[in-house]
């Protein structure tokens, strides 16, 4: 099946596994992607820092 973003295959000889991948038009929201994981690794950092009240 084909969407837009994102490509899925489902496996014929195992019903249980799918497999999920980037459409080439998907690619294009890596540097989105990336920024967001780097958000997310500070955060974390962040949320480890006491808070002052």
């Amino acid at each position: 099946m084909r969407y837009k973003v994102m490509l899925i295959v489902w496996d014929i000889a195992d019903s249980t596994k799918v497999e999920y991948s980037l459409s080439d038009h998907g690619k294009t929201l890596s540097s989105v992607l990336n920024d967001m994981c780097k958000w997310g690794f500070t955060h974390i950092e962040f949320t480890k820092q006491p808070e002052n009240d």
